[in-house]
Parts: C-alpha cells; structure tokens; sequence
C-alpha cells in the first residue's frame, strides 16, 4: 500500500472512489529519462500511464509499469513510473498515477528477454479467480532504441496481462510485466475493447469510458499493442480528460498513440477498464 507523503509537484484530482495523480519531466534530446507519480497513502496503483508530448517518430514510450517504493508491503502498489525515449529536440514526458483502493487489488509479475533485432514478450498471471483490470512493462535499459509495443491484458478468457518491447539496440534486454489484479466487486468494472490499424506515421486512439444513463465510470486502467515487428512502437499510452466535463481529471477514458515507422498499415488495439462504484 502507498505510504509516500503528496508530492507538491504533482498535480492531483480525487474524484469518488479513485485518485489520479500526474507529474511532468523533461527528457533530453537523444536520451531516455523516467518519471515517477506516487499514489496516496491507503490507495494503491490501479493503472496509470505515460505521455511523451513529440509527435516525432523518433520519441517514444520505453516504460510504463506500477512499481514498489521499497516499502514493508514489496508490492509494486506505491505509484506508476513512466520512462520515454527522445528524439532530437527536448520533450516533455508525463506520468500518469490512477490510485484505488487498496484492500482488494494484489499484483503479479514476470521477467523476460529480447535479443538484439528481435521483439521481446513476457505474460503475468492473475490467480485464484481474480479479475484483471491494469498492467504494465518496465525495460528500464536506459537505451533509446528500446521501445514498448505491448502493454494488453490477454486474450482468449485468461485473467492475465501480456507486454512486448522492440529491442533495436545491440545487446539483449531484460524487462519485467505486471498484471494488476481485482479480488472483489469485479461485477463493477466495465471494459472496452478495440481493434484497429494504424497506417504509416503516428495515429491516434479514444476509448471513452461507457456511460450508462445515472452513471458517471471512473477510468481505472488501459492497455495498448502495435504489430509490425520494429516498425511498431507506442508512442505514448494514458488516462485523458475529456476537457467537457470542467473537472480537469484524466478520467474519461483512454487514450493511445503509435508510431508505424513502416510502409504498410499494421494492427493496433487499446482497451479500457472503468470502475462504475
């Protein structure tokens, strides 16, 4: 559980049963950098997410996980870190912390490889019927050519969360996936799922959380994926506000951008989990 003290850098919006936090950072020209945004103390992290503001090719994200503030609990529940990539200019990179409850979310994990030239995949398990609802990859290389491409709950009925990098530099990469994890009230969550293509250059993704009549979903988590082999790349996957409701808190859905650095559209998906408390 969180036990960090509220950063008075960070900006934070508590709207009902969630907490969103979101801290910023400059990223050097050609080099990568991360950021962390720490959740409240008796929230733990649900989602979050990492924004790099370039829309070059050349910038990207290279992490975005939960992770632990070496606390007594060792869990990765204390906030979400965000690392990108950039390219020749300064850009600035946001990190996106969404913060729940705490009493009924625990977290898995995994490492993994990716050999140079080659596109590294690693999976974390939710067990004992818990329900999936955020995940997240950290690589952590400090390279600039190693960049996310998957960070997606598993398909085919497995509660469970999948994480893929490219790996363009010259040596072999470790990463690690984390799949966070609902044990109760699972019945209260919604989720979206979309497929799509992205054609050559950068493309953008919505996913609105769905709002019934008399409800008003609360984005909990999202996830992203990019096929084409190297060419695909996420460029920057976080919780948005829709700038509408005047509340100015990234609650409202999920958004996604990617880089096809090929010459062919490729497959995409992004998916949501909203919590209807």
């Amino acid at each position: 559980m969180a036990a960090a003290a509220s950063d008075a850098n960070a900006a934070t919006f508590e709207v009902g049963d969630v907490t969103y936090v979101v801290k910023k950072k400059e990223i050097p020209a050609i080099s990568q950098a991360g950021q962390q945004a720490n959740c409240p103390d008796g929230t733990a992290a649900s989602g979050g997410g990492a924004k790099v503001d370039d829309f070059s090719l050349d910038s990207e994200v290279a992490s975005s996980a939960p992770f632990d503030d070496n606390d007594q609990g060792k869990a990765p529940d204390d906030g979400w870190i965000a690392e990108g990539n950039a390219g020749i200019t300064n850009v600035q990179l946001t990190a996106y912390a969404v913060c729940f409850d705490s009493k009924h979310l625990k977290y898995s994990e995994d490492g993994f490889k990716g050999n140079s030239g080659e596109r590294g995949i690693g999976t974390a398990d939710c067990n004992g019927g818990a329900r999936v609802i955020g995940g997240g990859v950290v690589t952590s290389s400090g390279s600039t050519e190693v960049v996310l491409s998957e960070s997606l709950p598993l398909f085919g009925g497995v509660e469970g969360w999948a994480g893929s990098f490219n790996n363009g530099s010259t040596a072999t990469r470790k990463a690690t996936v984390y799949a966070i994890c609902l044990t109760k009230h699972t019945n209260k969550i919604t989720n979206s799922n979309v497929g799509s293509t992205a054609a050559p250059g950068r493309q953008t993704a919505i996913e609105d959380c769905y709002h019934p009549v008399g409800e008003r979903p609360l984005l909990l988590a999202g996830g992203a994926s990019i096929l084409g082999g190297l060419n695909g790349e996420i460029a920057s996957l976080f919780p948005y506000d829709d700038i509408s409701d005047l509340n100015q808190a990234p609650d409202d859905g999920w958004r996604a951008e990617f880089n096809n650095e090929g010459v062919m559209a490729t497959p995409t998906g992004y998916q949501n989990f909203c919590w209807r408390g």
